[in-house]
């Protein structure tokens, strides 16, 4: 039979079967997510989050806090604003608009940890609320020049943790005329640090080194790479065998496909944290 998808493009799907040849033909990664449906020979092709299945009245105050946190939930928050932790949603980088709109409810301290250009600008707004040892460890590029415009409240020792790299050149510029507010011990297990480090070997704190996962370092000191962290899919193969270890899988950002096809198996406290359990394709 002869289809029409919405873009205007022409199908042609057998009579029988065709909802699985249409889901084949997607992405792997979108498959778990798609509903089809044909309305007077017009294919219609719908993402649907798993969150569909997450009933909000089940959630406890702790399961509100986790996913008012995560970033890929915030269509949920919004249409559940009644039941958010406002705390929480205070450091959700998805939910500039939704703090804004309700300046009352923030948490400043965590708003200062926010990364997202709304956070940055409410904080430009209201410097008198920020809280500085937050707005130290806040990657985002923005932050510098906050940091510029009050050097006295800049808490060095927590900015040299800071992998933004316009902020390392600003701890560049303090090592020069402040070098006792420098902390070797934050740079050494800062990745974007490498070249500071390299530019001093003789500061380098050999005893956390293990916790920089740059190669480049390891390398040009002669220092055999250990530590390294696990990629997120060799993590996702070892918590499937020898079974499968759903409470872990759960919060797992690429088990999508398996948690939809294993709901019943899925722990909800952990996977309402978990961004592929709103994920919606657009």
């Amino acid at each position: 039979m002869l289809v029409k998808t919405l873009a205007g493009e022409l199908l042609d799907l057998p009579e029988s079967g065709w909802e699985k040849v249409v889901i084949d033909s997607l992405p792997v990664e979108d498959r778990p997510f798609a509903r089809v449906s044909l309305h007077d020979d017009l294919l219609f092709i719908e993402m649907e989050s798993i969150a569909t299945y997450m009933h909000p009245e089940k959630f406890d105050r702790e399961m509100w806090w986790r996913a008012s946190a995560c970033p890929a939930a915030i269509h949920f928050l919004e249409e559940n604003l009644d039941k958010v932790d406002w705390h929480a949603l205070s450091g959700n980088a998805a939910a500039g608009h939704l703090l804004r709109e309700n300046l009352e409810k923030v948490d400043w301290h965590r708003l200062s940890g926010n990364e997202s250009e709304t956070a940055i600008q409410l904080l430009s707004e209201h410097p008198d609320k920020i809280v500085w040892s937050e707005l130290c460890c806040n990657e985002h590029p923005a932050v510098v020049e906050l940091l510029r415009r009050y050097p006295d409240e800049v808490d060095w020792e927590l900015l040299c943790s800071n992998g933004d790299p316009e902020v390392i050149e600003l701890v560049k510029e303090r090592l020069v005329t402040h070098p006792d507010d420098i902390s070797w011990f934050e740079l050494t297990c800062n990745q974007s640090a490498v070249a500071l480090l390299l530019a001093h070997p003789d500061k380098i704190q050999h005893r956390v080194l293990h916790y920089n996962h740059r190669s480049e370092v390891c390398d040009a000191l002669g220092i055999p790479r250990v530590g390294m962290r696990k990629t997120p899919k060799r993590e996702l193969v070892e918590l499937l065998h020898p079974s499968p270890n759903w409470y872990q899988l759960s919060s797992h950002p690429e088990a999508g496909e398996l948690l939809f096809e294993n709901w019943d198996k899925v722990n909800i406290f952990q996977a309402c944290a978990n961004p592929c359990v709103y994920r919606k394709v657009k």
